[in-house]
């Protein structure tokens, strides 16, 4: 309930008229709704919030409330929507995005606040009065008019007091969503729910198809094993921390729902602890994830036990996970981390001795991917809020080392290039573009931020020395205290990391981050170390100086990211006013790009001087336009070759005429001669003796 300290007496100024007003502090009203009232009137009768300006309710992001607890609208006898305190109270707790749809999760709530505890068809019977029905009202983009969608209650999918719709006519997918929605209550009554909004953003849910098209993975990797005869001696690793365990019944579901062969799923091979009767989401994406994108090869699932001993409890045991893999001659070539820390909450003795581990892994020909980490260029740092943790950049660590890859998170949009961004129209319509990758950005639906920035302890290292100066030096960067721009940058590539779809203690269920591009681009990286071993050569190793060498002399091997930025965090935590920018080549929020793997699989076997086969690593569209300018180009050969034909043909008749007429002219010409001569006066005929 309202709660008001005091209520006076105001007359007003012209009529004379007296009406009570309450004054004071308002109890028991959320901080957003009270600095949006002016004044309250009525003291016996229910009372009516007016707004002298309309205060926007701010964003928010996938999965996040839609509330304005306790709050709902009168509709006034000018037909003014005025927002007020009032026992029946209903609102949207979350707006959930899908492929072409959303699912709209409101919890009810009867008079005195109680929850509703009566079935669908007679919500709040019991508590009157009762809701008849639900108006939902759904926008993209800002476009008039909206949708819109009237439901009875029996309409609707309830549990307990919590009830589910979902919308799919009109949604499209990548543009921004908003959804209000109004329960009408029994003849008579005049209140509806607050009209808050969150937009959302409808996204395809990915799948190893997905990701393999994406990159461009043949389909001869397809089924479920590669081509070659190199999968007894390849091997790839997820490494878990922090009691994060999988389940090998929920990787074969998901093998198996995917196409793949779910016999892999028991081929796994386990280290350290597991509990399969909890599956944590961590361990479910990484381990379900490189096995979509490079199945076929040998996959351990790495559980280390404990945590960081000169750390807090939250800190994972790197150390000994890669004391571990020094110890074992046949560790896997490939191993995907989504783990990470804070580079300012860790001991410099401790990432020292980490580097270490992880520069001799390299040499051993190991290559590790590290996630960039999922909080934007704040991190979840150690302040409270948003705002303090903005003051200056949070680099994540080892996401920052030297001596690892460090991986970014994408997402489709149709806003890839800046024209899109911009909404420029051209002869009075929007310019529309086809959805490419962005940065991951909590801002476009994202769920997550990628992380990206600069060590404030490790210096940046040779092998990318020239291509993040060059970002320094174009790139609208943040102020000089907000970052150290000396150190390592990172991530050094980006893949795609949002909605996928997976199968966790035995239901489907869609998760996001870096944790999900980080596996991707790993089971990209075996993919690569398979085409390497079958032709008798060595794994890739350490990558980064290969990575940035290809980058520099084959820029085609990457998908360039040139849109999005690291400012928000997740959900509706809230941005920063500085944060990186995505640009053309490096930058430190997608790194290089994303991968192109024929070309990087050609350059990986055959190394920096390999040919360069025709449409390889062109995109669709780029091979379409090839292909018709060749047509057309062969067309005109052929139009000019029939051409030639015929005026040759034409000329050698020609010449032929020329001649013919010719001698005929002689011949005549002869003739009409010889009959020209006449007998001369006086002459004698000769006879032949």
């Amino acid at each position: 309930m309202l709660g008001v300290e005091a209520f006076a007496q105001f007359e007003h100024m012209h009529t004379g008229e007296r009406r009570v007003r309450a004054v004071g502090e308002l109890k028991g009203v959320p901080q957003e709704v009270r600095e949006a009232i002016d004044f309250l009137d009525g003291a016996n009768t229910p009372l009516h919030a007016y707004r002298t300006a309309a205060k926007k309710v701010s964003d928010g992001a996938q999965r996040q409330p839609l509330l304005l607890d306790g709050m709902v609208e009168f509709i006034g006898s000018d037909g003014e929507r005025v927002m007020a305190a009032n026992q029946n109270t209903t609102w949207v707790s979350a707006v959930v995005a899908g492929d072409e749809q959303i699912t709209v999760q409101i919890s009810v709530f009867c008079s005195d606040s109680k929850p509703n505890t009566d079935p669908p068809g007679q919500l709040c019977k019991s508590n009157p009065p009762m809701i008849e029905s639900f108006n939902f009202f759904v926008s993209q983009n800002e476009r008039t008019p909206a949708l819109t969608s009237a439901s009875s209650p029996d309409s609707l999918k309830c549990e307990g007091n919590v009830c589910e719709l979902v919308i799919s006519a009109g949604i499209r997918n990548f543009e921004a969503t908003t959804v209000r929605v109004q329960p009408v209550f029994a003849p008579g009554s005049t209140i509806y729910t607050s009209a808050a909004s969150l937009p959302v953003f409808a996204q395809p849910f990915v799948t190893p198809h997905f990701l393999r098209t994406l990159y461009g993975v043949p389909r001869s990797l397809d089924a479920g094993r590669t081509t070659t005869a190199s999968t007894t001696k390849n091997r790839q690793a997820v490494a878990e921390f922090l009691n994060q365990y999988y389940s090998p019944t929920d990787l074969a579901v998901f093998l198996e729902q995917m196409g793949l062969d779910k016999d892999e799923a028991m081929g796994v091979q386990l280290v350290g602890p597991n509990d399969p009767k909890n599956p944590g989401g961590e361990a479910t994406l990484d381990i379900e994830t490189i096995l979509g994108v490079a199945s076929g090869i040998e996959t351990w699932f790495w559980s280390t036990a404990g945590n960081n001993p000169d750390g807090n409890p939250n800190q994972e045991p790197f150390v000994k996970w890669l004391v571990a893999i020094s110890e074992t001659p046949n560790a896997p070539w490939v191993h995907s981390v989504s783990f990470g820390d804070k580079e300012e909450n860790l001991e410099r003795s401790y990432m020292d001795r980490m580097n270490t581990e992880f520069a001799k892994a390299g040499v051993r020909g190991l290559s590790i991917m590290i996630a960039s980490g999922d909080y934007g260029v704040a991190s979840n740092g150690n302040s409270s809020t948003v705002a303090a943790r903005c003051m200056e950049s949070h680099p994540e660590f080892p996401a920052c080392s030297p001596y690892i890859t460090s991986v970014g998170a994408t997402q489709l949009s149709t806003d890839s290039t800046p024209i899109c961004a911009a909404q420029s129209r051209l002869r009075g319509g929007p310019v529309t573009c086809q959805p490419a990758e962005v940065v991951c950005s909590a801002s476009r639906g994202g769920v997550i931020t990628s992380g990206g920035g600069f060590s404030r302890l490790y210096a940046r290292p040779s092998y990318q020395e020239a291509a993040v100066k060059k970002y320094i030096d174009t790139a609208t960067m943040p102020p000089p205290h907000f970052y150290n721009m000396n150190g390592r940058a990172y991530p050094d590539v980006s893949a795609y990391g949002t909605f996928f779809l997976l199968v966790q203690d035995n239901k489907f269920v869609s998760l996001s981050g870096t944790s999900a591009a980080t596996p991707t681009f790993s089971g990209i990286v075996s993919l690569l170390n398979d085409v390497r071993i079958a032709q008798g050569q060595q794994p890739l190793g350490f990558l980064n100086p290969w990575l940035y060498q290809v980058a520099a002399s084959h820029p085609e091997a990457f998908n360039d990211i040139v849109n999005g930025d690291n400012k928000c965090t997740v959900n509706n935590e809230g941005c920063c006013a500085h944060g990186f920018h995505a640009q053309r080549h490096y930058d430190a929020v997608s790194g290089l790009g994303s991968p192109r793997f024929p070309v990087l699989a050609r350059l990986a076997a055959q190394g920096l001087d390999a040919p360069y086969p025709e449409y390889e690593s062109m995109t669709p569209r780029e091979i379409r336009r090839a292909r018709e300018a060749l047509a057309e180009a062969e067309e005109a050969h052929d139009n000019a070759s029939k051409a030639y034909t015929i005026g040759v043909t034409g000329l050698v008749f020609a010449l032929i005429g020329v001649v013919v007429i010719a001698f005929l002219l002689l011949r005549v010409r002869r003739v009409l001669s010889q009959n020209d001569y006449q007998p001369a006066q006086g002459s004698h005929q000769l006879l032949a003796a």
